[in-house]
């Protein structure tokens, strides 16, 4: 199971827009507000400094999954960090089922058993 990042239905594709433009974007100051990179600077100059390439592509899709994947805040019962869109907006925002952001296998063996 392969999830697609959602960008249109929640606003961050006009927020992507208008930080690519040269703009502050109000939704997304609000996703990185908790992202340690930050160090008290313009939300627009954090993203065009981390995820320049995505800009010049225009690849909308691409950084919405990198934010939804960014992982940050380790603590004791997170060892592994708290994904930054949790901390800062719901869970659902870009993937409607964070919890499977790696993906999902499902395996069947079509096998059965009986007793006798």
């Amino acid at each position: 199971m392969t999830q697609s990042s959602n960008i249109t239905s929640n606003g961050f594709l006009q927020a992507f827009q208008t930080i690519q433009a040269g703009g502050d974007s109000p939704l997304m100051t609000q996703i990185i507000s908790s992202d340690t990179r930050r160090k008290n600077s313009r939300p627009a100059l954090l993203i065009k400094r981390n995820y320049a390439s995505n800009l010049s592509l225009n690849n909308v899709a691409g950084l919405a999954n990198s934010l939804a994947t960014r992982l940050q805040n380790a603590t004791s019962a997170n060892p592994n960090g708290v994904p930054l869109v949790i901390s800062s907006a719901a869970a659902q925002f870009f993937k409607p089922y964070s919890q499977y952001l790696g993906g999902m296998n499902v395996l069947q063996t079509r096998d059965y058993s009986t007793t006798e």
